[in-house]
């Protein structure tokens, strides 16, 4: 993990890293002994998680690190990933920035720096900037592909700092309806399923396709995962844009946020949660 607010003594990692709520947590800064930390916030969707530590039990020397919020990492740029790769504790490996990826759900920034066992959670750096672009999170297997790594974008896990910080549940949002996929429709998000027995409905039909936020059309839905990041911190209603049989048209969604992690209580078994 890496510290982004010395004065709340927050420090950023992945979700599984962290793991779920209750947890028993401990950090360690280098060449300090190990001090009890708290989980502030889960978010399996982005595998991003806060975890806290006492401010007063920062060492003085402890270094915040500084965040790219808002520029998309260019492809060659030079990246270095930091951590512990198989217990090879704080170690650097550098590559560049092979691009970036809509892949299993979640977007990712894609770079051929190592990235190991041990190194989830801890930041991907732009050697151009110096500053934190990424969260390391997952790689290819070794055995079946070389030069594969992956990292949570820093623009997105920025915007649930800012909100958690002003004090709004950043958690995904409740979707109510199942969206097609397939090649033809690849970039555009087309309702195949609604769900009726939740306690959100939205207006939509099969078939209708999502376009962007009302107020933002150049913003398009390409994807489930745009859909969500958008909506995070939105409470209420919504409008968006709807395009159905080919008529495009501006309806109200009722958006709500899922219950936070961190306040959910129940029963974890076989990777199973039951609450």
């Amino acid at each position: 993990g890496f510290l982004i607010d010395k004065k709340l003594g927050w420090i950023v990692t992945n979700a599984h890293v962290s793991s779920r709520n209750p947890e028993s947590l401990e950090v360690s800064f280098k060449g300090e002994a190990f001090i009890d930390a708290k989980l502030v916030y889960l978010d399996h969707l982005l595998d991003f998680a806060i975890i806290q530590v006492p401010s007063k039990n920062l060492p003085e020397k402890a270094k915040v690190a500084g965040l790219d919020c808002t520029s998309k990492p260019v492809i060659g740029s030079p990246a270095g990933a930091f951590g512990h790769p198989f217990g090879l504790n704080y170690s650097g490996t550098r590559g560049i920035i092979s691009g970036e990826k809509y892949k299993w759900g979640r977007h990712w920034i894609q770079t051929d720096a190592p990235i190991n066992s041990g190194n989830s959670g801890g930041p991907l750096i732009s050697l151009t900037s110096g500053k934190v672009i990424g969260i390391s999170s997952a790689t290819y297997s070794k055995k079946r592909s070389e030069g594969l790594g992956f990292a949570v974008p820093m623009r997105h896990a920025c915007k649930v700092i800012k909100l958690l910080k002003r004090g709004i549940n950043p958690s995904p949002p409740l979707v109510p309806v199942g969206f097609a996929y397939d090649e033809d429709n690849e970039d555009k998000l087309i309702v195949a399923k609604i769900y009726k027995k939740l306690p959100v409905t939205w207006p939509l039909k099969a078939g209708d396709q999502l376009i962007s936020l009302a107020s933002k059309p150049e913003d398009e839905f390409k994807n489930q995962a745009v859909l969500i990041h958008t909506l995070r911190g939105k409470s209420g209603e919504v409008k968006v844009l709807v395009e159905r049989d080919k008529k495009r048209m501006t309806l109200s969604l009722g958006n709500r946020p899922l219950e936070r992690l961190t306040e959910r209580v129940g029963l974890h078994f076989s990777g199973v949660v039951i609450s």
